[in-house]
């Protein structure tokens, strides 16, 4: 609609003029910097990103029990809702759905498509486990290489990481994750595409710190209703057997009825 309304200020405005060699210069020089104007003006509407403080959330709960207050006692302190920080990833989410992107999923589940290869540097983890110097597990890890080097892995990816696709080069795809940033090369068989059918309406976000739960709709552009906010009980570092429950941004791969 603005690229027609534009044609048609511009058809308009040369019926109504003179055509005198000096006037019809000076409309020319007026038609460019209309058209300049105009044009950035659409390219900062196109490329305006959505921020945390456009994000409006509304609670409109559908799973009601076990409750809790946007901040609440806890034992001899007080817990709270971060909807702040839930709103930067709402935010990002926004924008994730405005770019045109093909996404996919790191995937590894259980080392269902192959044992992850060496990184350079590794170590044994507090579970006699091999892992990156980030903390990262072999065990269900996908191998991140270095756009420049492909022998040998620099890191390892989490399970279920939320990736931007850029490409497949031979037998390695080229992946942006979304929370651990930067571009890499995995091996294809570690790579699950998502369909571009698929958007992103629904999110589950897990505080650690606060121990509690928040699941969210998206209504429309920027505006998000609260379905339900629970008690929640994430993993904790306790070697030999327990384990914190990783940071990350995943992608809902697996439903059950119950655990």
């Amino acid at each position: 609609m603005k690229k027609i309304g534009f044609i048609y200020l511009l058809t308009s405005f040369c019926t109504i003029c003179s055509c005198t060699p000096k006037t019809n210069r000076e409309i020319q020089e007026v038609i460019a910097e209309v058209h300049n104007t105009v044009t950035e003006a659409i390219a900062e509407v196109a490329e305006k990103e959505i921020k945390p403080g456009d994000i409006r959330l509304d609670k409109e709960l559908l799973y009601d029990k076990h409750t809790l207050e946007d901040t609440y006692p806890y034992k001899d302190t007080t817990r709270h809702f971060q909807w702040e920080k839930i709103k930067e990833r709402l935010a990002l989410l926004e924008n994730i759905r405005r770019k045109p992107a093909q996404w996919c999923i790191l995937q590894n589940y259980k080392n269902r498509n192959g044992e992850a290869p060496l990184v350079k540097n590794f170590k044994r983890d507090a579970y006699k486990r091999i892992a990156d110097t980030l903390g990262v597990e072999r065990y269900q890890g996908i191998p991140l290489f270095l756009t420049d080097d492909t022998l040998t892995a620099e890191r390892y990816g989490l399970d279920g990481l939320l990736t931007r696709h850029l490409g497949e080069q031979g037998k390695f795809t080229k992946v942006e994750p979304i929370f651990i940033g930067g571009e890499w090369y995995a091996p294809t068989q570690y790579i699950k595409l998502i369909p571009d059918s698929v958007v992103f309406n629904r999110a589950v976000f897990v505080d650690r710190h606060n121990q509690n739960i928040a699941t969210l709709e998206r209504k429309e552009e920027g505006h998000w209703l609260i379905r339900s906010m629970n008690p929640a009980t994430t993993g904790q570092h306790r070697p030999p057997y327990a384990q914190e429950t990783p940071l990350g941004m995943f992608v809902l791969q697996e439903k059950k009825t119950r655990m």
